[in-house]
C-alpha cells in the first residue's frame, strides 16, 4: 500500500518506481517474470494514488475559489449566505446569539467616478484587509457586491462588538493617505436568537440592510441596530 505523504509527490513516485525497476534487473532470470508482475503492480498503485490525490487536491482548491470573491479575496455573496444559515442552524440546536452586519461604502461611487476603476479597486481591497484585520479569526466577512460588505459575528457575540470593529475600521480609514477619507463606511445590525427572535435568514439581512440605510440617511457615526421602527 501506499505511504500517506509521499504518493501526492510526483517526483519521490518516479525515484520510487525507479528503485523497483532496478531491482528487477538485478535478480536472477528464473524469476524476472514474477518480480516484473510485481514491480508493474506496484508502480501502478503509486501512479494511481498519485493521480487520485492530485485530483482530490484539484477539486479541493476549486471549492475554495468558487466561495471568494475575486477582487478582495473574502468570501463571496453565495458562501456568506451558506455561512449565515449554518449558524443561524447552530443557535437553532445550542442556543446563543449572532449578529449580520450590513455594510455600505458612503461615498465610493463619486470617488470611483473621480478617480478611475482601478483606484476604486486598490480601495475596495484595502477597506477588505482593513475589515479582516480588525474582525476576530472566527467571525465571517464577505463582500455582498459592489461596495457593500456583510460581517457575521459568532460565539456569542455581544451587540457592541460591531460597534467596536466599526470604531477601529474607520479609525483605520482616518489614518490612510487622501484620497480614501473621502469614503465611510455605515453600517447596520441586525440579531438573532435570544431574545432578538429567529427570523428566516432573508428576514435578517434585510434587517441588517434597513439598519445599514438609516445610519447612510443620517450620517451616523455608529452602527444602527435594528428595531421595529425601521
Amino acid at each position: 500500500m501506499a505511504e500517506k505523504g509521499r504518493i501526492n509527490n510526483p517526483l519521490v513516485a518516479q525515484e520510487e518506481a525507479g528503485t523497483i525497476l532496478e531491482s528487477v534487473r538485478k535478480k536472477s532470470p528464473s524469476i524476472g517474470y514474477q518480480i516484473d508482475q510485481i514491480a508493474i503492480n506496484a508502480l501502478n498503485s503509486r501512479t494511481h494514488d498519485y493521480v487520485l490525490t492530485a485530483q482530490a487536491d484539484k477539486t479541493v482548491r476549486r471549492e475554495k475559489e468558487a466561495r471568494r470573491d475575486e477582487l478582495t479575496g473574502l468570501l463571496n455573496r453565495r458562501a456568506m449566505r451558506e455561512e449565515i444559515q449554518d449558524a443561524m442552524e447552530g443557535v437553532k440546536r445550542d442556543g446563543g446569539v449572532i449578529h449580520v452586519v450590513f455594510m455600505d461604502l458612503r461615498g465610493f461611487k463619486k470617488y470611483n467616478d473621480t478617480y478611475g476603476h482601478e483606484i476604486g479597486d486598490v480601495a475596495l481591497r484595502s477597506l477588505a484587509e482593513g475589515l479582516m484585520t480588525h474582525t476576530r479569526p472566527y467571525d465571517k466577512v464577505g463582500r455582498w457586491g459592489g461596495e457593500e460588505f456583510i460581517i457575521l459575528l459568532l460565539e456569542n457575540s455581544e451587540a457592541d462588538i460591531a460597534q467596536t470593529i466599526s470604531d477601529r475600521l474607520h479609525n483605520s480609514l482616518r489614518e490612510l493617505p487622501v484620497p480614501y477619507k473621502e469614503i465611510f463606511a455605515d453600517m447596520g445590525m441586525a440579531s438573532y436568537g435570544g431574545s432578538y427572535g429567529t427570523p428566516n435568514m432573508d428576514t435578517l439581512i434585510n434587517r441588517a440592510d434597513k439598519a445599514m440605510y438609516f445610519a447612510k440617511q443620517h450620517k451616523l457615526n455608529q452602527v444602527k441596530h435594528w428595531d421595529s421602527s425601521l
